[in-house]
């Protein structure tokens, strides 16, 4: 394969951040070799302070150390010094992926280099494939394996586990990030043969990264899988009325009885084995419809509904300056809450705290989003919403999600943007991971 040869040193560890994060049969075999955040990011940091500083100046860079140092320094010891230990390593660690991978970023707009950058994406996109066909004979073994490498269910059944996370699980966070590429692949399936990534190949690829949802079982993502590309093949330009068609939906939805859903509900779940993950939450879902049970081990839907409600009293009882900004007595509401990634953001931190990290990575996106034309903005939007939407129902895993968002995605679009650079690369046949002269 001619794009492994003359890898420069900058390309080694770009594909070694990609691999150590999105190829899981690599980082879970490779303990230390595969590690992302101990090994491959901080061998980056070192590079591009002392070779790629320019990487350093981009605003979005300086967002994300401004909110590293204010969320993860001060206000951590200071105003927020009750959170919670499990807040406050997650916070840590979000905050150390941001950084990490805006400079990824920085460093890749700064180098101004379209073909090492899309190059570099279709090698993580290999990675996001090859992790889809693991995942898939994971859990083909043992349907439970990606729940269980997240929850409770890996200490549950530990020696079941066990056997098959070797194949390399994806992470919740891996089908969160794949959720966020469907746009993408729907807008090089509408464009046609402009790239690689022709029309044939978007839909295969769009097919069966559905299908590693579906043997994941993760039911919120499969839904929202299920909107963000029904609105993507629709297009901005229906935009207004798919949203007109919702909208109308939803009243309808609410006005039919309950036992016309419940009954619809049941019969779905017989379309799935009787002891799969999507059968069981349609169950559960036509079992809260009917009788809204409350939060209840017994229907962790229903449970997850009455998480919103107790974060409130939470948020309610500190709005401004979070819970994290007194001594609360709502740990256990919080505890729970946990799985909401934006609600419990919210009642974290209060209006002051939550505001500004929306600011922040605002200012960390607007330059991605500026790299786009007009059209593909609109598919852009539709992964960022993707993402928005599944933080309302779940926690988020943000290292997967930078990566699709910050870098695959723009490195995917490189190839429209750039295709005569492209094209000419590829007839004279240059090494892929190159780096554009100084």
């Amino acid at each position: 394969m001619y794009f492994l040869r003359n890898l420069t040193i900058v390309g080694i560890i770009s594909v070694m951040l990609l691999a150590s994060d999105l190829l899981y049969v690599f980082n879970k075999n490779f303990i230390v070799l595969g590690n992302f955040r101990y090994l491959w990011a901080p061998i980056f940091i070192v590079f591009v302070v002392l070779y790629h500083n320019k990487a350093l100046t981009l605003n979005s860079v300086k967002y994300a150390l401004i909110f590293g140092l204010l969320y993860g320094l001060i206000l951590q010891n200071t105003l927020w010094r009750f959170s919670d230990d499990w807040y406050s390593r997650k916070i840590y660690y979000d905050i150390y992926d941001m950084i990490v991978i805006v400079l990824f970023f920085s460093m890749l707009f700064q180098k101004n280099n379209p073909v090492f950058w899309n190059h570099l994406s279709r090698l993580g996109l290999l990675f996001i494939v090859i992790s889809g066909i693991t995942t898939i004979i994971a859990t083909h073994i043992y349907p439970g394996a990606v729940r269980a490498s997240y929850s409770s269910l890996r200490i549950d059944d530990e020696l079941y586990y066990s056997s098959v996370k070797h194949l390399g699980i994806g992470s919740y966070g891996y089908m969160t990030a794949i959720v966020a590429l469907f746009p993408t692949l729907i807008y090089f399936y509408k464009k046609g043969n402009i790239d690689w990534l022709n029309r044939r190949r978007a839909i295969v690829l769009t097919v069966f990264l559905f299908i590693v949802l579906l043997y994941a079982q993760i039911f919120a993502n499969i839904i929202v899988a299920l909107i963000i590309l029904l609105m993507a093949y629709f297009g901005e330009a229906n935009f207004k009325r798919n949203i007109f068609v919702i909208g109308l939906i939803i009243i309808i939805s609410l006005i039919i009885p309950k036992y016309f859903w419940t009954n619809s509900l049941l019969n779905i779940s017989d379309y799935f084995p009787s002891d799969s993950n999507i059968h069981y939450k349609f169950v559960e879902l036509a079992d809260y419809t009917l009788t809204g049970e409350r939060f209840d081990r017994a229907n962790p839907i229903g449970g997850r509904a009455e998480r919103y409600p107790m974060l409130f009293e939470a948020f309610k009882a500190s709005p401004f300056f979070g819970d994290a900004s007194y001594y609360s007595k709502y740990d256990t509401e919080m505890g729970h809450g946990g799985h909401l990634y934006w609600m419990s953001r919210l009642a974290l931190w209060g209006v002051f705290g939550f505001l500004g990290y929306l600011l922040i990575l605002y200012k960390i996106f607007t330059p991605v989003f500026n790299l786009f034309d007009k059209e593909f903005r609109f598919y852009y939007l539709l992964s960022t919403l993707a993402i928005i939407m599944l933080g309302f129902m779940k926690a988020l895993n943000t290292t997967e999600i930078y990566f699709i968002l910050l870098i695959i995605i723009p490195g995917l679009y490189m190839g429209v943007r750039n295709k005569d650079l492209l094209l000419k690369t590829s007839k004279e046949k240059l090494p892929i991971l190159t780096t554009a002269k100084p």
